[in-house]
């Protein structure tokens, strides 16, 4: 018994002989009917995208087993579902580290860390994971400042507050003016991490950024605590972000996400 992949989904249609084959009609085109997903790679999700219909189809979901992302087939493309909540970014591109297919950024000895096409109107709010695992010369200081069209934004449109806690003792620091925001100025410990909020990065509107510092030398020299607010003051869109390690190196993990609207 013979058929051809001429369904609207592409089920087989299956030839006239014999009489039986009124039944497996129906079978065919009850799995295309109830059948919406497929599973595969980023390239076999491109081809099939390529290709068309009967291989895509509106509504269509394509589980990429590549990036590990949920696609739906919208007007003529795969369009990434977001679900409530937060989503990974994926950069297009990073320079410094090393950017993997699910967004995160690994870099080894990196005086610097770029992250480009991260930010859209996709999302309004992001927020960021900066993992240090060791560092050379700088500790944990670290700045940020934000990029756009692959060019950092250095002008002296930042403003900060710093809040420190480090042996029972809290500091605290304000610049007014700055080329960048300084996330915390902890220069003498091996490792840590960083957290931070950023809120409308892609709109013309002044960007704010919060973030929590927390790091340490050894266990018997105990936990410094850092948190900042800041800001840049003109209503800029940008759609990246370099993290600068202040006087020295690092090495670690960095991965951005975007809050749903």
């Amino acid at each position: 018994m013979g058929n051809t992949l001429t369904g609207t989904k592409g089920q087989p249609v299956f030839n006239t002989t014999p009489s039986t084959v009124v039944d497996l009609q129906a079978d065919a085109d009850y799995a295309a009917l109830v059948g919406n997903r497929k599973t595969g790679t980023t390239t076999q999700r491109n081809a099939a995208q390529t290709a068309g219909a009967p291989q895509v189809w509106e509504g269509l979901l394509w589980g990429d087993t590549t990036d590990g992302f949920e696609y739906r087939y919208t007007s003529g493309s795969f369009v990434k579902v977001v679900k409530a909540g937060v989503a990974p970014i994926i950069a297009t591109s990073a320079s410094g580290g090393t950017l993997t297919a699910t967004g995160a950024v690994t870099f080894s000895a990196a005086s610097s860390v770029s992250l480009n096409g991260c930010f859209s109107s996709t999302y309004d709010n992001y927020f960021f994971l900066l993992d240090i695992t060791s560092n050379t010369g700088g500790g944990l200081a670290t700045t940020l400042v934000f990029r756009a069209a692959g060019s950092n934004d250095t002008a002296t449109n930042y403003a900060y507050q710093l809040v420190a806690a480090s042996g029972g003792s809290v500091t605290g620091a304000a610049v007014q003016s700055g080329a960048g925001l300084v996330l915390n100025n902890l220069t003498s410990l091996a490792n840590g991490s960083i957290e931070g909020k950023i809120f409308n990065p892609a709109r013309t509107f002044p960007t704010r950024v919060m973030t929590t510092t927390a790091g340490f030398t050894s266990a018997a020299a105990g936990i410094s605590l850092m948190t900042a607010s800041g800001l840049h003051g003109l209503s800029n869109a940008y759609d990246g972000l370099t993290l600068t390690f202040n006087g020295g190196t690092a090495t670690g993990t960095l991965r951005v996400y975007g809050y749903s609207n």
